[in-house]
């Protein structure tokens, strides 16, 4: 039996579950990036009320970045078969190590700040995982 055009490029299934996993490595990597770009904003914003708006403007722009990549991240770990308990523990782990070095010297804005986004990050990564775009596993071949 021969395969058609179409079956011989289709990607096995191996291929399909290490394109998901290098997807999922892409998107904590960014996670990880863009919460640390917002808790930097978050703590620029703190340092200097000169410019308050256009600074707020940008932590404003940069927390949709994260849930945009939260979100991705999410969905990419429901993708590869990830329990939510497992993702969720997944998304705080990038969290606490992406604004670990930016809260050396925390101050109240900027703390009520970081626990407003691992608060939202939470929140994120539970609607992105169980929400209906979610990605569900590959069926088996």
């Amino acid at each position: 039996m021969t395969d058609t055009p179409d079956e011989s490029r289709r990607p096995s299934a191996v291929q399909e579950g290490e394109q998901a996993r290098e997807e999922a490595r892409v998107a904590r990597a960014r996670v990880e990036s863009l919460i640390t770009d917002c808790a930097r904003g978050m703590a620029e914003l703190e340092k200097s009320l000169l410019g308050h708006e256009a600074r707020r403007s940008a932590v404003n722009d940069s927390r949709v970045a994260v849930k945009n990549g939260v979100c991705e991240l999410a969905q990419c770990l429901r993708g590869l078969g990830a329990p939510p308990e497992r993702a969720l523990t997944i998304v705080k782990e990038i969290a606490e190590n992406a604004m670990r070095g930016v809260e050396a010297a925390p101050r109240f804005v900027q703390a009520v700040e970081a626990r407003e986004l691992r608060a939202d990050v939470v929140r994120w990564t539970i609607t992105a995982y169980f929400g209906s775009s979610a990605r569900t596993k590959p069926a088996p071949q």
